[in-house]
């Protein structure tokens, strides 16, 4: 796994990490346009697809953690669960788009 990220990252391939020159389309997806286009979360969920298209065996994308003690419904109503939701519906959406759905597995777990 190792190799082939160093392998993506030295060699002509590095243009996956570029998403500047993504399709308007596949933005929409993420929900990657307007007020969103600085969702951290679901650029690592289009990276992941670029990188999985790519070759990459395994990619991790993380939110950050949800771990609060105060104002919790509010924090989740209004920011974790908008970025969690655009950036796996996403994910989702375009692997299916690509027809790699039925062949990537998704492993989407928590600390509880």
């Amino acid at each position: 796994v190792y190799d082939k990220a160093l392998n993506l990252v030295t060699s002509s391939r590095k243009e996956v990490f570029n998403l500047a020159k993504e399709d308007p389309k596949v933005l929409e997806m993420y929900g990657l346009t307007g007020a969103a286009a600085n969702n951290q979360f679901a650029r690592g969920c289009l990276l992941a697809s670029k990188l999985t298209k790519a070759g990459v065996a395994c990619v991790e994308v993380t939110l950050g953690g949800w771990d609060m003690h105060n104002q919790i419904f509010p924090n989740i109503a209004r920011k974790l669960s908008t970025e969690l939701d655009l950036g796996m519906g996403g994910l989702v959406q375009h692997l299916e788009a690509e027809g790699r759905l039925k062949d990537t597995v998704i492993l989407w777990i928590g600390d509880f």
